[in-house]
């Protein structure tokens, strides 16, 4: 769990060598890497209903994950 989580912000936060990526960018990528893809299906699952807490962080980068 602590992994998936870990990738999922590293991968929507801002670096400084790189923009963040949407979340629905950042999960479509999670599902091609060598993570527990059934944590990474209960994240997809449950995106809908943390966005609207989450998108504070990045709310340009925020889209409906459908």
């Amino acid at each position: 769990m602590i992994a998936v989580a870990d990738v999922f912000e590293a991968l929507t936060a801002e670096r400084p060598y790189r923009d963040a990526y949407s979340f629905v960018q950042a999960v479509d990528m999670m599902t091609e890497m060598p993570l527990d893809q059934g944590i990474v299906s209960a994240l997809i699952e449950i995106l809908p209903k943390l966005e609207n807490a989450l998108c504070g962080r990045n709310p340009e980068k925020c889209q409906r994950y459908l």
